[in-house]
């Protein structure tokens, strides 16, 4: 299921590579050299997604090497029963994940357009939607559609919901001292109103272990119209959401 045609110059070579044949030290390595990705370039997420949705798409990810044979690109593609590739996990995450060895300038513009000549090789639709510009893997292929003439792409570049940094942060006390103290202020005083009203906040190790506890209450918010639904596409959505857990 997964040959596909190979593009090759003297220089660049690219080819079918699906995740599960994708040695995890190679994602590590690439992901490694671009510090503005987002956490959706996590592998972790993308393992997760197949585990969930796996039976729904084919994995055609693109790899992408140079004369030496060394990895320079990596590109989470999938094709999904309607026809057309996507980038990453469609709906499932804010960003796409673009994967380029950034340590050198020069090579990291030539496997981009490497990358975007196999891509407007297909003549199967693209959909190029969650790009993100402070991405700079993102922002070296949008360049690189920008600048190949073959055939005419649009971009789109999504705004999703807002994020916290928690590097280093154990604690929702650690968190509200780096907040406005004003913010922090509303915050502490809706937690012990909570507490009032028997409401605990704890940390815990293994957040799985509050998954089913997780499922129920957003099915009792949500219904019919969020995730989880009583049908196999809710069981598909528990099944990633474990995954991911």
């Amino acid at each position: 299921r997964y040959d596909r045609s190979m593009t090759s110059t003297a220089t660049w070579t690219v080819r079918t590579l699906p995740l599960a044949e994708l040695p995890s030290i190679e994602w590590e390595r690439l992901l490694a050299t671009n510090p503005t990705a987002s956490a959706f370039s996590n592998r972790a997420v993308h393992e997760a997604w197949w585990i969930g949705y796996g039976a729904e798409a084919t994995d055609i990810s693109l790899a992408v090497y140079d004369a030496a044979g060394a990895l320079r690109a990596y590109l989470p593609l999938m094709l999904r029963p309607d026809g057309v590739r996507y980038l990453g996990a469609t709906y499932h995450v804010d960003y796409a994940t673009v994967l380029i060895d950034l340590g050198n300038a020069d090579s990291a513009v030539a496997a981009a357009g490497a990358l975007v000549a196999h891509l407007f090789a297909d003549d199967a639709a693209l959909d190029l939607r969650r790009l993100r510009r402070a991405d700079r893997a993102h922002a070296l292929l949008m360049r690189a559609l920008a600048e190949n003439t073959t055939r005419t792409a649009t971009t789109t570049v999504e705004d999703p919901a807002p994020a916290i940094d928690l590097t280093d942060i154990a604690t929702l006390d650690e968190h509200l001292e780096r907040i406005d103290k004003k913010d922090r202020h509303e915050i502490r005083r809706k937690v012990r109103r909570g507490e009032g009203a028997g409401v605990t906040i704890s940390a815990k190790p293994h957040a799985v272990d509050d998954l089913a506890e997780f499922i129920r209450l957003h099915r009792a918010r949500w219904g019919s119209r969020g995730l989880f639904t009583d049908d196999a596409k809710g069981a598909r959505d528990e099944a990633f959401m474990r995954a991911l857990f």
